[in-house]
């Protein structure tokens, strides 16, 4: 049986998972052109409406310089560079397992409130259940990491690293320290495997690692797949009741603001529901306001590899001295939802 699997063994499969994410995002080409088309397609439409539709004048707004030569976006790629070709080998066997941790949440479970009769449903229908669950545990998982980054100097400078970037392109969505992702791999492990145990108990049913690991894999590809387009620097927005569902490029642009105004909101990933039920959502306006992006003062040599990859450490170290300060990213008064 799948349930009876060792330890060892989701072990396994969860460390696969986070390497095979890694040979995918070496391939990401369809998603970068997926990305393109969407943003140069939402411009054109908009300047098409405007009648003010120039080839010369999207092509400028579609490719600026500072986007494609600038010291941003040439650190942009290295740090690309770097995560692919190292991050699924010397890093992850560094994540939790997620398996382990399902089973563990189903263990206890059963043992404080005994074994539940299964619940009469069919297949397919237990299996949609128990993969939106696994959805909504990644993204409240993606929100609860976000948030804890910007909210303690500890974990603060491993972060900030991200927010470095002074332009934004789909590469900007990985521009990651290793720490940064070993931590975000291990609260995804926690939230989703426990929120998968705690739903298998429930339906009366056995965890099945493959499932799960399928379903981590699914979040993964969809991440590396949306992640691009809500680096875009074209702002996208989406407003109202759905912008409190989803989360739009300009909502993530807005949180790559240096005001901290902004860029203490809007942590989801691709909904924007915990922003909401949490109060940290910021809602984009129509028009694109005056942004600037990056931190506000700019670290020294953010852009260099002893700035992104060896500093972090030292800052982190300097706070973890400080017994857990707040950080000085996180401002008093988080923005309240757009009452629009």
């Amino acid at each position: 049986m799948m349930h009876d699997l060792p330890i060892w063994s989701g072990r396994c499969i969860s460390v696969l998972s986070v390497y095979v994410a890694t040979l995918l995002d070496r391939s990401m080409v369809a998603s970068f052109f997926t990305s393109f088309l969407v943003a140069a397609g939402f411009l054109a439409s908009r300047r098409i409406a405007r009648r003010r539709l120039s080839w010369r004048v999207w092509r400028r707004a579609m490719f600026p310089a500072r986007w494609l030569i600038g010291p941003s976006a040439k650190a942009d790629i290295g740090i690309y560079l770097f995560n692919t070709a190292t991050f699924g080998v010397l890093f992850g066997w560094l994540i939790l397992s997620g398996e382990a941790v399902a089973a563990a949440t189903h263990h206890v479970l059963t043992q404080l409130l005994g074994s539940l009769a299964p619940c009469v449903l069919p297949v397919a229908a237990s299996t949609a259940i128990l993969g939106t669950i696994i959805f909504l545990a990644y993204e409240l998982g993606y929100w609860l990491d976000h948030y804890l980054k910007h909210r303690f100097d500890v974990l603060w400078p491993f972060h900030k690293v991200h927010h470095t970037a002074q332009t934004l392109s789909p590469l900007t969505n990985y521009r990651m320290h290793p720490v940064d992702s070993i931590i975000f791999g291990n609260i995804l492990s926690l939230t989703m495997g426990a929120a998968y145990g705690a739903a298998c108990f429930a339906l009366g049913r056995g965890t099945d690692p493959l499932l799960l690991a399928k379903g981590t894999l699914a979040g993964l590809i969809l991440s590396l797949t949306i992640g691009p387009l809500q680096h875009s620097h074209v702002w996208m927005p989406i407003r109202g009741f759905l912008g409190r569902i989803v989360l739009s490029p300009a909502h993530h642009q807005l949180h790559h603001s240096n005001n901290p105004r902004d860029f203490n909101s809007n942590f989801g990933s691709n909904l924007s529901v915990f922003d909401t039920l949490f109060g940290t959502l910021n809602m984009p306006a129509a028009a694109r306001p005056s942004l600037t992006f990056g931190i506000d003062p700019s670290p020294p040599q953010p852009h260099a590899l002893t700035g992104w990859l060896i500093t972090p450490f030292a800052e982190s170290w300097s706070a973890l001295r400080g017994h857990f300060r707040p950080a000085s990213a996180m401002c008093e008064n988080v923005p309240n939802p757009d009452p629009t």
